[in-house]
This record gives structure tokens, C-alpha cells and sequence, in this order.
């Protein structure tokens, strides 16, 4: 911060965290750009096509008013659309790294997004990153997501020589005695 101005990161992060907040219904999180699915019904019909991380964030930020719209449009006119693992990992990158987003405020975007009638996502394996990369700032959330991954799909333990991560998680630590056991 020079001459008491704040960075231009951080005034991204200011205007990032005040068009998420507007786009969010404070008693649960979720946007209100599309609605959500009536209890009991399906979410999603067939999947029309997919979404990237670009057209996330401008779904999430509204910082390229154009794109936002066409972005919504996309959405809501020409959907449901499904959300690959690797483009809602990236959102989740780009929302902390450059937007300085909380780990708790990039929670809240990525699931109202995953909440959504007309997006299809793993929405129970980011719930389960997400409890360890919330719960244990120390950790990236890539290594959270493969911790979540393996659960979610059986295939436990998650080796990994990344000793915080063994400590933290459910991750399993490669030494000898471990490989002996």
C-alpha cells in the first residue's frame, strides 16, 4: 500500500468479494441468478455441453459486465451444462490467487455454483475437499481435492510423500514401514 492508497490487488479483491456478496442470498449461499431445483426433483436433465473456468468466474464476478450476461444467458438458455473437476480447481485457484478471495468466501462461490439446477458438478467431493482445506490452512487445495478424490472413490489410501499432508488428512505417508506393514 503506498501513500495510503490500497494495491490495485487488493482493490480486485475488494470489488471480487462486493459482486459476490450482491450475487448471493445471505441465508444460504447460493445465487440467485438461476434458481434452484424444487425439493425432490432432479437437477438436471441431459447435459448440453461443458463449461471452462473463464465462463465460471464471469458467472461468479460479474467484473466483465458483457460476459457476465452472456455467461447467464449460456446458462440458463442453453443448458444444463456440466463442470469438469479441473475447470472448478482452476475457478478455485484463480478466485484466492488473484481475486484474494477467503478460503471460506471461495467455499461459498464454488458451492452456490455447484448448487445450481442447470450446472453439473461433483458437488459431494468439493464438499469433502473442502472440509480439509477449510479446516487446515496449510494445505492447498489440490492436495485436499486428491484426499477427497480417493475417498470419494474407494481407492485409500492417498500415498504421498508431502509429510503435512499425511499428518493432516487421511493421506498416507511413503516410508518403508508403511510399505512393510
Amino acid at each position: 500500500m503506498a501513500h495510503g492508497l490500497p494495491s490495485a490487488r487488493s482493490r480486485r479483491a475488494q470489488r471480487a468479494h462486493f459482486r459476490l456478496r450482491e450475487a448471493a442470498d445471505s441465508s444460504d449461499g447460493c445465487r440467485r441468478v438461476l434458481p434452484e431445483a424444487p425439493p425432490g426433483e432432479s437437477r438436471v436433465a441431459t447435459v448440453t455441453g461443458s463449461l471452462d473456468a473463464n465462463v465460471l468466474l464471469r458467472l461468479l464476478l460479474d467484473d466483465v459486465p458483457e460476459q457476465h450476461q452472456l455467461a447467464v444467458s449460456l446458462v440458463t438458455d442453453h443448458g444444463p451444462n456440466a463442470v469438469s473437476d479441473v475447470a472448478m480447481i482452476e475457478t478455485i485457484f484463480v478466485l484466492g490467487r488473484a481475486y484474494e478471495l477467503t478460503r471460506a468466501e471461495q467455499y461459498e462461490a464454488v458451492m452456490g455454483l455447484l448448487r445450481l439446477p442447470m450446472i453439473e458438478g461433483r458437488s459431494d467431493l468439493f464438499e469433502g475437499a473442502f472440509a480439509d482445506y477449510l479446516g487446515h490452512p496449510e494445505l492447498s487445495f489440490e492436495d485436499c481435492y486428491l484426499v477427497a478424490l480417493a475417498q470419494t472413490e474407494r481407492r485409500e489410501p492417498l500415498w504421498t510423500f508431502d509429510r503435512k499432508l499425511a499428518q493432516q488428512t487421511d493421506a498416507r505417508l511413503v516410508t518403508l514401514d508403511a510399505l512393510s506393514a
